[in-house]
Formats: C-alpha cells, sequence, structure tokens
C-alpha cells in the first residue's frame, strides 16, 4: 500500500528547504504541502497516524484534534504530549530528535492495524470524556468556588 505524507500548517523560514528536499530524495509523488487550514477535522478525519515531533510542546491541539478523529498518535515525550498520549494505550511516545524511533513507530502502525484501532478507540474514548461539556462546566464550578471559598 502507499503512503503519503502531508504536511499541514506554514513554516515560512524552512518550506522551501523542506520542498527540495523531497525533490532531492524523490519522494514528491508521497508528499502534499497543504499549508494552512481552517477547518483541519474533514482533513485529519482521512488520517491513518497523527505526528507531533516537537522538539518542545504544550498541550498540543493537533494531538487532541487526531484523537478527537479517532488517529492513532505518535509523538515526542515532552512537554504536554506525555499528558495527553499515554504510550501504547492512545498512541505511541518517541524521544525527542529520535528519527529511527519516529519511522519505526509510523511502520509499526502501519504494519498492525489491530493495534492502531484499538489506540484509536482509547483516544476517542479518552478524548471525548476529557473535553465532555458537563466535565468542563464542572470544572469551571469548583474553580469559581475555590476561588469564593478563598474569598477573592
Amino acid at each position: 500500500a502507499d503512503a503519503y505524507l502531508i504536511v499541514i500548517g506554514e513554516s515560512l523560514c524552512h518550506h522551501n528547504e523542506y520542498e527540495m528536499l523531497v525533490d532531492n530524495l524523490g519522494i514528491r509523488q508521497h508528499v502534499r504541502f497543504l499549508g494552512l487550514i481552517d477547518n483541519i477535522v474533514p482533513v485529519i478525519k482521512h488520517f491513518d497516524i497523527g505526528i507531533n515531533c516537537s522538539e518542545s510542546e504544550g498541550l498540543s491541539n493537533a494531538i487532541i484534534e487526531y484523537m478527537g478523529c479517532g488517529v492513532p498518535v505518535i509523538a515526542t515525550s515532552t512537554g504536554g504530549n506525555i499528558e495527553l498520549v499515554e504510550h501504547e494505550v492512545r498512541g505511541l511516545l518517541i524521544p525527542v530528535g529520535d528519527t529511527k524511533a519516529l519511522a519505526d513507530a509510523i511502520i509499526r502502525l502501519l504494519d498492525q492495524p489491530e493495534s492502531s484501532k484499538e489506540m484509536k478507540n482509547n483516544s476517542l474514548k479518552y478524548v471525548h470524556e476529557l473535553f465532555d461539556e458537563q466535565n468542563i462546566i464542572g470544572h469551571y464550578e469548583r474553580f469559581y468556588r475555590e476561588l469564593m471559598d478563598d474569598g477573592l
């Protein structure tokens, strides 16, 4: 089966480098640069894997979007990624900068659809529970009650 790399977002300072790299590697037919997209969810729903290989990260909206669309995640074990992606449960965590581990994780998820499906289901459940409207309202209620109890 053919695999494609879809790059979403804009990196103005490196875009030309990425385009040249793709051409030099002879993989142009397998790489798509989509740029910035306002409504990303319909695109993500077609992914087999969502990847976030940042060197540092807060709480990644991209990972939350992947998980909410039922896409298994591969992410670097840094910052908020560790909070969202439970290794082997909701995706795979890899060391920052470890390109071999990234490649191995991609191949593993593509070659093991049952493992991917389980991670997908776990991710969907986690995100829906975490961002359930009633849970969020409850968090805000508790927060404001604590503020009132502290006399603020």
